[in-house]
């Protein structure tokens, strides 16, 4: 007999029963011989991964920063020139208005 379940349950599917066994005869239903099956899984999808560094959590430099594409760097508003952190240009800068 076919359970209902899944093809993953009992043997590929099917499981074996004597008639009259659990008054089987009277909860027996029919299927077409084309059914399908398609395996639904309950657990929801995994979160995406956090993203990653960008290309300026990389550069330490001031000119280099300031010369990347996609970066901008933010002084730390020291006395000390080139003191600061390069941030991506989506990100603002949260220490004063980039430089570059």
């Amino acid at each position: 007999m076919a359970n209902s379940w899944n093809p993953y349950w009992g043997e590929s599917g099917y499981f074996r029963i004597g008639m009259g066994e659990g008054a089987i005869d009277a909860e027996c239903i029919a299927s077409p011989f084309d059914a399908t099956y398609q395996l639904v899984s309950s657990v929801p999808p995994a979160p995406p991964p956090p993203p990653g560094p960008s290309q300026c959590d990389f550069i330490f430099n001031e000119l280099a920063c300031i010369v990347a594409p996609k970066c901008h760097w933010c002084s730390l508003g020291a006395p000390i020139p080139g003191f600061g952190i390069c941030f991506d240009k989506s990100e603002d800068c949260p220490f004063q208005k980039a430089v570059a």
